[in-house]
């Protein structure tokens, strides 16, 4: 009954109230005893020992009080986060509009931002899978005027019995092998590695066994996959092991597969021991001044440092300098570059700077992310001002101030968790994307992949976005008593003006990282327009490119020069073909072999490496087919082919730089013999220049022409061949007639290989060259785009808080006579300011940067002067669009109306 009547305004105390009814039924219980014949006293005390110890109970109640009031305070507090939540969702439901863009510019900032940093984190940061990579070393010989090339394997063998600083040295060449497949032969770029290779690189195979010393015992034919070929064409068949496929000199069987990340030499695709070389190439490898188509790895001895390494090579190289003066003359230095940071910079046929290309964007992303905060932020505040009274209310009725700032962070954190999602998937998407696009634009592009760490960094800049974007603003509308919230309706008031400061600095701050961004994206346009409008050197429209690879069986030099002629008289006479030529390397293709050149009467300085030219050997009709001008003499005729006689013909930058005053006509030159598989390799010819034509760039329109040398093809056949043809119509329409052809004269040519066709357009083959550059450009260009549209957004976002908070004071401006252009000028002008410092903030920083961005761009300077007066002009142009309707909205108020409703 006491419960029943107690005041209210007091928790209830279960320890009293069990007190209460313990000392009544003690009472009840003495008064029973007393009945029964005992006293009083005696009574008392026999009840108390039947009922238990008070201090007991009195705890143990007090225990469960307790608990019980904290399971009532937790239930209350679930309720209460579980309102917030259900408030937050509705709130959200009711302003679709608001939300989704909200969401949608966090997905962009977060989804770029996380795209970038899974390509960082696997090329800066994910150690490669070999065995303590911080140890091995890429060795490259290397002069004192800082010139590299690769060593000869006789060189490394001298390496790998003195370098007492390392304790395994490796070589690995390679070639291409004719794989003979029921669709038809296609060629596979093949690493044939010494013993040591897989030892010191420490990676066990994913399926199976890697190679090892004991394969290179006399016929011992066995292979390893690399992880592309195994998915490529193997289906990623877990029973690929002990499975056998033909080569074309013989069957090779399948013991074992490397894992995604193991890609070294990044063009091996197929791993076969170094002694099942074709006799050919193995010949050339045992030449000490063969220097193409290898690599030499190392592995530091524990406790040795790169620098005391070096120092000990370069004892070793000039001592074999000394004593090989023929070959290793003035090579008497070694450098060693750590694996990781030899495979970042050149285990990619796509950027030639991929490590400040990703830093610099990684740099962009992080910027759009800030816009987009800020964006966001701008946004809430915003939407605030229409929240007043919404937030007053619930002030009114008992909400606390923390109870109002959870709720409103609550649908800051529901956005930034529906951007997060959202933001995955692009990243998701934006990655696929780019493997499609560009599997070799990026080193290791292909083990890219969101992680659970790279996740849950997703959802961590989710919540500092949400942070960011939604902490400011409320504490700004909750900081302030309702009243004086309520009088702020429509007035700007003193804390109103500080809010008003703050957006206006985001403002300024999305404009001026825009404008920054726009700046850099303009100047790799115009480097890609110049890289378009480059002159190459020769005409590529109607231009077919074709690869000819010949198996390496019973091959000869007479037969090679036959099969080359065969196989250009067939091309010739299919329909639409005006012209066919031949040449050891195509233009663009990326392939080279520069020969020691020696000219008569010059003499370097000794501190300068010996003279060199890349080697091009090619047929008389191969200047005419490509559209190469003779600048000087003549070419090469049919006669030439004979034999090899007194003629040569250079190019315009090898004629420049060793005749720049005087007619090279007529000057002697000596080159030296490069197709390996020949036993004539290395062997001088010496002629006379009948001719100089113009520079091409082989490598792309951003090279520099490399000094060449020209000579008849029969002098020196290649192992394999390129071919020119110029069609009369669409060059593309050629594709399949050219290889039909080709195959009448040898149906066992492979049409296709791991890098491609064997045929294909001239014009594929530049857009190839391009993309990387392409892409790059694209990537920038639409990260500022989507800067400048957020930017512009939150200007006339501003604008419109503005207009909407100054209402009565324009419309008191109204009656006083001010008429809609003095209005219209008044808004303009507020929001032209903001227009104009983050505009010249952002060109501030441009300058700052373009040291940076200058490293990407081609033919045009970071400073360009073009992109640092166009851009800022347009955004101030597309800021005035954005401040004239708000402006035009605040001109049309009704003063009468306005002051009404105030």
């Amino acid at each position: 009954m006491r419960r029943l009547f107690r005041l209210t305004g007091r928790e209830p105390d279960l320890a009293d109230d069990v007190r209460a009814e313990l000392e009544g039924h003690v009472a009840l219980k003495i008064d029973a005893l007393v009945r029964q014949g005992l006293d009083r006293a005696a009574a008392e005390i026999e009840a108390r020992r039947q009922f238990g110890v008070p201090v007991a109970i009195e705890g143990a109640t007090r225990a469960a009080a307790a608990a019980a009031q904290r399971r009532r305070r937790w239930r209350g507090r679930a309720g209460a986060w579980a309102m917030d939540w259900r408030l937050g969702i509705r709130g959200l439901i009711r302003s679709p509009l608001y939300s989704l863009t909200a969401i949608g510019i966090l997905a962009l900032g977060i989804g770029a931002s996380l795209a970038v940093l899974a390509i960082a984190d696997r090329i800066f940061w994910r150690p490669f899978p070999f065995a303590d990579p911080d140890r091995l070393m890429v060795l490259i010989e290397s002069r004192p005027d800082g010139s590299l090339r690769t060593p000869s394997y006789p060189t490394v063998r001298d390496w790998q019995t003195q370098a007492a600083s390392f304790e395994s040295i490796a070589y690995v060449p390679g070639t291409q092998v004719a794989w003979r497949r029921p669709t038809g032969v296609e060629t596979i770029t093949t690493a044939f590695p010494s013993a040591e290779f897989f030892g010191l690189m420490g990676t066990p195979a994913l399926v199976g066994r890697t190679l090892t010393a004991g394969d290179e015992a006399e016929g011992t034919r066995v292979a390893v996959l690399s992880h592309s070929l195994w998915q490529r064409r193997f289906g990623s068949d877990p029973n690929v092991v002990g499975t056998s496929f033909p080569l074309s000199d013989g069957v090779v069987t399948i013991v074992g597969v490397m894992p995604l990340g193991f890609r070294f030499p990044e063009w091996a695709d197929l791993y076969l021991p170094i002694t099942v070389l074709p006799p050919a190439t193995q010949a050339a490898v045992k030449l000490r001044g063969n220097h193409a188509d290898g690599y030499t790895v190392g592995r530091l001895r524990a406790g040795d440092t790169r620098a005391g390494a070096e120092a000990a090579m370069k004892v070793i190289a000039a001592r074999l300098a000394q004593e090989y003066p023929n070959e290793q003359a003035g090579w008497t230095s070694v450098t060693a570059i750590p694996i990781s940071s030899f495979i970042v910079q050149f285990g990619n046929r796509g950027l030639t700077n991929p490590t400040t290309t990703v830093a610099i964007f990684a740099g962009a992303v992080a910027l759009v992310l800030l816009i987009a905060c800020a964006n966001v932020a701008g946004l809430t505040l915003v939407r605030g001002q229409t929240r007043i009274r919404e937030v007053v209310i619930r002030t009114a009725i008992g909400a606390s101030r923390r109870q109002v700032l959870r709720h409103l962070l609550i649908e800051s954190g529901l956005l930034a968790a529906g951007g997060a999602v959202l933001g995955i998937g692009l990243a998701l998407g934006l990655l696929a994307l780019l493997k499609h696009q560009a599997p070799e634009i990026l080193p290791r592009l292909a083990e890219v992949q969101l992680d659970p760490r790279l996740i849950l960094l997703a959802v961590g800049l989710g919540a500092a976005s949400a942070i960011l974007s939604g902490l400011g603003p409320a504490l700004r509308i909750t900081a302030r008593p309702p009243g004086s919230l309520l009088r702020s309706v429509g007035l700007q008031s003193t804390n109103s003006a500080a809010a008003v400061r703050f957006q206006r600095a985001l403002v300024v701050g999305q404009l001026a990282l825009a404008v920054t961004l726009l700046i850099g994206a303009a100047v790799l346009i115009k480097s890609f327009v110049r890289v378009v409008a480059t002159d190459v050197g020769f005409d590529s429209g109607g231009l077919v490119a074709v690869t000819i690879t010949p198996p390496e069986t019973n091959r000869t030099k007479a037969g090679a020069i036959e099969l080359y002629r065969r196989l250009a008289e067939a091309v010739g006479r299919v329909p639409g073909v005006r012209a066919v030529a031949l040449t050891n390397h195509v233009p663009i293709g990326g392939a080279s072999l520069p020969t020691r050149l020696e000219v008569a009467g010059f003499v370097p300085p000794s501190e300068q490496a010996e003279p060199s030219a890349n080697f091009r050997s090619i047929s008389p009709e191969y200047f005419v087919a490509m559209g190469i001008p003779v600048l000087l003499g003549t070419g090469f005729t049919d006669a030439d082919l004979a034999a090899p006689n007194d003629k040569l013909v250079v190019n315009q930058s090898l004629a420049r730089r060793y005749w720049p005053n005087d007619n090279p006509l007529g000057k002697r030159i000596t080159i030296h013999k490069s197709a390996r598989w020949l036993p004539d390799f290395g062997e001088p010819i010496s002629g006379l220049v009948i001719g100089v034509v113009g520079d091409v760039r082989h490598f792309g329109a951003e090279t520099t022409p490399p000094d060449e040398v020209y000579l008849p093809y029969t002098w020196n056949p290649w192992a394999w061949t390129g071919m020119v043809v110029r069609a009369s119509g669409d060059p593309r329409r050629l594709i399949d007639p050219i290889w039909q052809a080709i195959s009448t004269v040898d149906p066992d040519l492979p049409r296709a290989s791991g890098a491609g066709a064997a045929v294909v357009s001239f014009d594929d083959r530049m857009a190839e060259s391009r993309r990387p550059r392409r892409l790059m450009t694209a990537t920038a260009t639409a990260m500022a785009l989507v800067a400048v549209l957020l930017a512009v957004a939150g200007l006339y976002g501003v604008m419109a808080y503005l207009v909407g908070i100054r209402r009565r004071e324009i419309a008191i401006r109204g009656a006083l006579g001010a008429t809609r252009t003095e209005v219209v000028t008044m808004v303009m002008r507020q929001g032209l300011a903001m227009g104009v410092t983050g505009t010249a903030i952002g060109v501030a920083v441009g300058l700052a940067g373009a040291s940076l961005l200058q490293r990407l761009t081609f033919a045009v300077s970071a400073r360009d002067l073009t992109a640092f007066t166009v851009v800022p002009l347009g955004l101030l142009a597309a800021a005035a669009l954005a401040v004239y309707f708000p402006a035009r909205r605040a001109s049309s108020l009704d003063p009468a109306q306005v002051l009404k409703d105030e």
